[in-house]
């Protein structure tokens, strides 16, 4: 394994590590600070819908209809 997929490997390890202490406003920050370490200059976060309705209240999206 090359330093840097070595280097990616323990930024992603660190902050899985970490993450069950951190609160969900805590975790841009945190996952921006590790991938810099990791060498990576922009980081996407992708959230499953569910996710969004039982921990930021979103409601639930409309049932999808059959044309």
């Amino acid at each position: 394994m090359s330093d840097m997929a070595t280097a990616r490997a323990r930024a992603l390890g660190d902050l899985i590590a970490a993450s069950h202490l951190m609160t969900f406003e805590q975790v841009p920050a945190a996952v921006a600070a590790h991938a810099a370490r990791a060498g990576w200059s922009e980081t996407l976060i992708y959230l499953q819908p569910e996710f969004l309705e039982t921990r930021v209240g979103l409601p639930p999206p409309p049932p999808a209809t059959s044309s």
